[in-house]
């Protein structure tokens, strides 16, 4: 009898943690808008960056497209503001703007930039990176020395990146397509599941150069990768020692059932080498 009602209650607990989760999903809101110049022109490749207007945390970044088009999916609730960058160009902010479930849809007003004044031949060639580079087949998020290089992880730099979705399960997926392949400097990791997310989630953002979102594999890539493919860049000479994670869990149905593991990872100049434990 006992047996029974812990298992009804198992299921139960089942039942409402899906619901949540479901409610979660139906939250979730979209916010998308347009960028042209000061000639009415749609501008390609600018930089959006959304923030949370309560303490200017970095949710999430994109680039808009031949259109001018950008927009982020999946935003919780709460209050934001965009803002856009391009060369040539001066800084835009948006308004703030609240996301409830009762206004999960918001359309920006059409933003349009004005020159800085400054002429390109101008700028030097050694300024800056941009924070996000698209090339023909990937997007470089150029993580050194950006807003997201110290105090955070690998894990939270995805998070924030363009086209990347992690779920609330932390399956990480390339613009709704799973099955993301990933490299470490150029060569696949031997880790998946969830030693690979203890492993993002340990390794310093401080530790990472760039990383790249390859969303048209070549050929000389497995096919297995037709999802697309992730490759965490590290710092030259600087990324060397050792790092890792250590995790538990506890749950509680029929019967309590507990664990855990251990994630390291040593680097030096002769390669590298992972352990899970």
């Amino acid at each position: 009898m006992e047996t029974s009602i812990h298992h009804k209650c198992y299921i139960l607990g089942i039942v409402i943690f899906n619901i949540i989760l479901s409610s979660s999903y139906l939250n979730a809101s979209t916010i998308y808008g347009i960028v042209k110049d000061n000639e009415n022109k749609a501008v390609e490749v600018a930089t959006v960056t959304l923030f949370r207007t309560s303490d200017s945390t970095l949710v999430k970044a994109e680039l808009t497209g031949v259109d001018g088009k950008f927009s982020f999916v999946e935003i919780p609730p709460g209050e934001y503001y965009v803002n856009i960058s391009f060369l040539g160009f001066a800084d835009f902010r948006s308004q703030s703007f609240t996301v409830s479930a009762e206004n999960n849809e918001i359309n920006i007003p059409e933003i349009l930039l004005q020159s800085s004044g400054i002429d390109l031949a101008e700028i030097s060639v050694v300024a800056q990176k941009p924070f996000i580079e698209r090339r023909s087949d990937r997007l470089i998020v150029n993580v050194d020395n950006s807003i997201l290089a110290s105090g955070g992880s690998a894990m939270d730099v995805l998070e924030r990146s363009p086209g990347v979705i992690v779920s609330a399960g932390e399956s990480i997926s390339i613009r709704g397509r799973s099955g993301v392949i990933f490299m470490i400097d150029g060569k696949p990791t031997p880790m998946a599941g969830q030693d690979l997310t203890n492993y993002l989630k340990a390794l310093p953002s401080g530790s990472i150069d760039r990383i790249e979102i390859i969303t048209n594999p070549s050929a000389k890539y497995d096919a297995a990768g037709n999802a697309g493919i992730i490759d965490i860049r590290m710092k030259k000479n600087e990324n060397q020692g050792t790092n890792g994670s250590f995790n538990t869990f506890y749950s509680q149905g029929i019967y309590p059932k507990a664990g855990g593991g251990i994630n390291l990872n040593h680097r030096n100049k002769k390669g590298k080498c992972f352990w899970q434990l």
